[in-house]
């Protein structure tokens, strides 16, 4: 599973946010609050030397987390 430091923290606990892909669509989560959120596509070239298992192994890792974050917040 490829996850990579991403800049910006959870408005919830303050941790720094993490980063994964799911085919070419960026996802910002956090771990500890089991939120995500859809950053972009296509934004970061790591998505193109991944595999489909990848894919599929971090689209399985935030399945159950929340989509969406406080108002007005920005990744």
């Amino acid at each position: 599973m490829n996850c990579y430091s991403f800049v910006g923290n959870c408005p919830f606990c303050s941790r720094p946010f993490e980063y994964l892909n799911i085919q070419n669509d960026h996802w910002a989560y956090c771990d500890k609050c089991r939120i995500k959120e859809l950053v972009g596509k296509d934004l970061f070239p790591s998505w193109r030397v991944e595999t489909e298992a990848i894919w599929q192994a971090n689209a399985e890792k935030i399945r159950d987390y929340r989509c969406g974050l406080p108002s007005g917040f920005v990744v």
